[in-house]
């Protein structure tokens, strides 16, 4: 299967005051990996499996020891040490296998595997390969009933492991750390199905795509799960994700995202269109691209919902969420998006591209309802002083970005809030000291419209660009309960509250009409996450 790929640039020359100067932690750069040292991952080419240990992952259920057929009853689940095999070595609890790749080799009919924690100092050793036939099912997980979970250590010396198979691997309770080769620095799946449940990944690196993981799947669910400081030198500093066209499942759900880097897609990288990928209450902080998309890049289809996006910071084309969102994106809603910011700075560290610092999207045929844009910037590039859009760009397509607050976004001789191809903006509350605020193009034949905002504060006029500004629109001083605390709800005496788009499918919840912003609305019941 062909898929079409974005160029990958160099390293973007950013200095640390730049960074600073965008509100990250520890003055972010875009140079380099996540973690402090260089690593080299020239000792392990690509597909090589070093023959240093193993590594693996847990399951969800109680251990039943008889569940799994006579056959397999006397040793299964199969118990595992980080240490050395031994002869007395049965999979039982007493005699566990030494290490995960005899146990994988001895499981006969098994479908779990159970790691025991081992000393703190102890970890289980990179290089195991696991194949998987059709129809056969592995579990590979920690002890529940250990306070601490295994740790599966590569020593920056090669991959932790690598699956392959038309079957379903789940990987559940366990640390991955430091694992390096070409693609998929610890995980490198190319199975029917994998699932990751309450998994941490750190310093995880690859040459390629997914500095964490790479897999290619049907149906790909990574639950509660922890990515921090790890790096790719493609896509995908944490998770690179491909599957067959149209057809695969992906679920990202209660997951955490810091400080992962990245040419495109800082955190996640989708590299193949589907129609059903859900990304949902997880965090994305401080994660980096080079390029573009420094939390999540690619080809976007379904939905991206209840999110919070913080303080990442993107390079050529910007965009916390950037990429290619088509006829397969369905929706971005109430999520969070607070203190991104891109550096319009191409990979050859010149002037480049007028990115967006929160969401950057062409084609766009998506709706953007509900969400809180706050303090997004779109820095001005080093060689004109040309910024983008502090928050929202959207290229060709049939947009719609209904109910949302924007909140001091800013783009010095930019955009402030939306900038946009033939979008539908109704009942948005654009609020700060910068503008113009929205400039809406419109297109022949195309439903461009701006009406029933709420404009406060800024440049005047608030409106720019071909689109015609419709019915509706207000100046007036949104009230919201605290905006030092960033609680951006609607206080009583709102000018917002009733005045929003009149339509019957507009209305709230309770059936009053729509109320201007993030909170009003069908979409307007939401609790937003928290830090």
């Amino acid at each position: 299967m062909s898929i079409a790929r974005t160029p990958r640039g160099g390293m973007v020359a950013v200095s640390l005051a730049v960074l600073a100067g965008m509100g990250c932690e520890g003055g972010l750069s875009l140079l380099g990996d996540a973690g402090s040292d260089t690593v080299d991952s020239s000792a392990a080419e690509d597909g090589d499996s070093p023959e240093f240990g193993d590594g693996g992952d847990v399951g969800e259920s109680a251990i039943d020891d008889g569940a799994l057929g006579e056959d397999a009853a006397a040793a299964c689940p199969v118990w595992v040490a980080p240490r050395d095999s031994s002869p007395l070595d049965d999979g039982t609890r007493e005699h566990p296998w030494g290490g995960i790749q005899a146990a994988v080799d001895a499981r006969g009919s098994c479908e779990r595997l159970v790691l025991l924690a081992g000393e703190a100092e102890t970890a289980y050793r990179g290089g195991t390969l696991l194949e998987l036939a059709e129809g056969e099912m592995l579990v590979i997980e920690g002890d529940p009933d250990a306070v601490t979970r295994p740790r599966l250590d590569g020593g920056r010396v090669g991959r932790v492991l690598e699956a392959r198979g038309a079957g379903d691997l789940t990987l559940r309770r366990l640390s991955f750390t430091e694992g390096v080769m070409m693609t998929g620095g610890c995980l490198d799946a190319e199975v029917r199905s994998l699932t990751l449940v309450d998994t941490d990944w750190s310093a995880c690196t690859s040459d390629d795509d997914g500095g964490a993981v790479r897999v290619y799947a049907d149906d790909l669910e990574v639950l509660d799960s922890s990515f921090e400081r790890n790096a790719a030198g493609a896509e995908g500093g944490a998770i690179a994700a491909e599957g067959p066209p149209a057809s695969a499942i992906v679920r990202i759900d209660g997951c955490r995202f810091f400080d992962n880097r990245a040419s495109s897609g800082g955190a996640v990288a989708f590299l193949a269109p589907t129609t059903d990928t859900l990304v949902t209450g997880s965090r994305f902080t401080h994660n980096v691209a080079r390029s573009s998309g420094s939390a999540i890049w690619g080809y976007l289809g379904g939905r991206i919902a209840g999110n919070r996006f913080e303080q990442n910071v993107g390079g050529v084309d910007g965009g916390a969420v950037a990429g290619s969102g088509g006829w397969y994106l369905s929706e971005i809603a109430q999520n969070v998006f607070i203190d991104n910011a891109t550096a319009n700075i191409d990979a050859g560290g010149t002037s480049c591209c007028d990115a967006a610092a929160a969401i950057d999207l062409s084609p766009a045929y998506v709706t953007i309802r509900n969400n809180l844009f706050v303090r997004n910037s779109s820095l001005p590039d080093p060689t004109y002083g040309v910024a983008g859009c502090g928050a929202v760009r959207l290229g060709f397509g049939a947009p719609r970005v209904l109910n949302n607050t924007f909140v001091d976004n800013s783009a010095e001789d930019g955009v402030a809030d939306v900038s946009a191809s033939n979008a539908d903006l109704r009942s948005n509350i654009l609020s700060g000291d910068s503008g113009p605020r929205v400039v809406n193009e419109a297109v022949v034949g195309g439903w461009a419209i701006i009406d029933f905002n709420a404009a406060w504060g800024g440049a005047v006029p608030v409106y720019a660009g071909s689109a015609p500004v419709g019915d509706g629109n207000i100046t007036a001083d949104p009230q919201f309960v605290d905006r030092a605390a960033d609680d951006y709800r609607l206080t009583p005496g709102s000018a917002c509250i009733d005045a929003g788009a009149p339509g019957a499918e507009d209305v709230d919840l309770d059936g009053t009409r729509n109320d201007i912003g993030a909170f009003g609305g069908p979409g307007g019941s939401w609790t937003p996450l928290p830090p």
